[in-house]
């Protein structure tokens, strides 16, 4: 895992064209079409959840690398007073041994898959607010997923066209869209 301080993240999203949404300052989204998403809800049965995210991850990413980003940016982890699902979420992220101070995006290649599925369902399963969405964003920039608190994920694309191409490759793995 390499570690993108905040500045260089929002350098390289702008690149991609990716900044702030100009409605929802908190999110993220591309520029070009700032409401370009869908949202898919996993299956009701709990052990069809890692299925579900490496489905989305791996038809977003490819083989190319990840970032993942919390929603607002900022820090990573919670004060002690914080909610049992932060506690968890403080200690997934310690044994990957993210640094209490980082403020940014985590970047892993697709060697490191097993703590980027351990992040991202650790904040899938226990996010209790907005502050535990995660973004999901493919090095190539193809889009973004979104893990929600409400329990589902968001595809956010550059284009109609990019969204429609990931909602039918879901769909081709029986994953429909909202």
């Amino acid at each position: 895992m390499q570690l993108v301080p905040e500045s260089e993240f929002v350098r390289w999203a702008a690149g991609i064209g990716i900044a702030r949404h100009p409605r929802f300052p908190l999110n993220l989204a591309f520029v070009e079409e700032p409401d370009c998403e869908k949202s898919w809800l996993p299956t009701g049965r709990v052990s069809d959840l890692p299925g579900f995210l490496q489905t989305a991850v791996g038809l977003a990413s490819g083989d190319g690398g990840t970032l993942l980003y919390r929603k607002g940016g900022e820090s990573w982890y919670e004060s002690e007073d914080a909610p049992i699902g932060n506690h968890i979420i403080d200690r997934v992220l310690a044994a990957i041994s993210l640094p209490r101070e980082f403020a940014g995006a985590l970047s892993f290649d697709s060697t490191e898959w097993r703590d980027l599925y351990l992040v991202i369902s650790t904040f899938f399963v226990w996010g209790w607010s907005v502050g535990e969405d995660l973004y999901i964003i493919p090095r190539n920039g193809s889009c973004m997923l979104m893990t929600s608190h409400h329990g589902e994920l968001f595809a956010m694309c550059p284009t109609g066209d990019a969204l429609a191409q990931f909602e039918a490759a879901m769909l081709r793995c029986e994953f429909p869209a909202r």
